[in-house]
């Protein structure tokens, strides 16, 4: 039994739901497992009863489906530029935890204190796709080749440069630079959405991440024959048609497994689940967001959906929905998890026992059964 710390991003819930379906089968074969994070992941976990050291979060700052990259920027400067000092902090944390093993999902802090005090890291995200994967910006999108080159540089500011094993989960497989360096794996999905058997209802499901245009995309929806539950907006006044719902982790599962489908910004976390369930999609990625542009132009080159770089229009739901049925079908049921975890325990090397075979008390309570 080896005792691994999960690191992860604190912005959205993409990472949450990924770390707990891994930590959920390390616990099934033995291992203890640990979390350290800030953010929306940290409130998730402790609100589940997860024990979680916490770390500052790099947040992006968005309006109306844009990356506000200077102001992004300027909210986060405290914490980039404080970054040695929350390492240091962050590894006396650690040293008391004693972990055998660092699993880094796209943190910035973790691996950083780990490679101090001599501990493994494991690097497992999905954003390095961008860095470790030979990819071509979308074609007719705002992308280009100086939107690569900023998204490369800043997922290498954050992720371990040099782990035991770099694994990157992905339903889209370009080829790596260097198949040496770096790991495919299907993606990860968490144990409910596996379990989930989708039908087909009349709704078309929304989902933004974040509230600025709530009117705006109230108007646009009202256009389009067809009836809208939107999520990520807050619960607003609507016309007939849609209805605004708050945050709800079961409501909103269920809404996903019952929709005719999907409208949503192109995070690879919700597109993975759509795409196992067999929804279309229409995606709408978060402009300067990088990896979004490519989750979005890879889902329409395997035919499973459409993808929308500028404003989103009534004509661009209307003349998707009109074709829906062409763009659904199932992944087969692919999922990383069974991988990701033979990986991890590849890179666990036996524990050295202490001389009274005891071992260092842990700083975190231990939930874990």
């Amino acid at each position: 039994m080896a005792r691994i710390l999960y690191a992860l991003s604190g912005q959205g819930r993409g990472h949450t739901s990924r770390g707990l379906a891994v930590a959920h089968g390390l616990r099934a074969r033995g291992h203890e497992v640990t979390f350290c994070g800030g953010g929306t992941a940290r409130a998730v976990l402790e609100s589940l009863g997860e024990p979680v050291l916490p770390a500052p979060t790099l947040r992006q700052v968005m309006w109306r489906n844009r990356l506000l990259l200077l102001t992004t920027g300027f909210r986060n400067a405290a914490a980039v530029f404080g970054s040695p000092l929350i390492v240091r902090r962050l590894a006396t944390d650690i040293e008391r935890l004693a972990p055998d093993l660092v699993v880094s999902d796209f943190d910035r802090y973790a691996h950083r204190a780990a490679s101090r005090l001599g501990i493994p890291v494991v690097s497992l995200d999905h954003q390095q796709v961008v860095t470790e994967a030979v990819t071509e910006a979308p074609e007719g999108s705002p992308f280009n080749t100086f939107s690569a080159f900023v998204a490369s540089r800043a997922v290498q500011s954050i992720v371990a440069p040099d782990p035991a094993r770099r694994l990157i989960t992905t339903f889209f497989r370009p080829p790596l630079r260097d198949p040496s360096r770096a790991t495919y794996l299907a993606p990860i999905l968490r144990p409910e959405v596996r379990a989930l058997t989708p039908t087909d209802g009349e709704h078309v499901l929304v989902y933004v991440n974040g509230s600025t245009g709530a009117a705006g995309l109230a108007r646009t929806l009202a256009k389009v024959d067809a009836r809208f539950v939107v999520y990520g907006v807050g619960v607003v006044d609507g016309p007939p048609n849609v209805t605004f719902r708050p945050p709800s982790g079961d409501a909103f599962l269920a809404d996903l497994g019952s929709c005719r489908a999907l409208v949503c910004t192109a995070g690879f976390t919700l597109l993975s689940e759509a795409l196992h369930l067999g929804k279309p999609i229409l995606a709408v990625p978060n402009r300067g967001i990088y990896e979004q542009g490519l989750n979005a132009a890879y889902l329409e080159r395997m035919g499973r959906g459409r993808a929308v770089y500028r404003t989103l229009r009534a004509t661009h739901i209307a003349d998707f929905l009109a074709e829906a049925g062409a763009l659904s079908g199932q992944l087969g049921g692919a999922d990383g998890l069974g991988d990701a975890l033979g990986a991890i325990e590849r890179v666990l090397s036996p524990p050295v026992p202490t001389t009274s075979g005891a071992r260092p008390p842990r700083s975190v309570p231990d939930t874990s059964s």
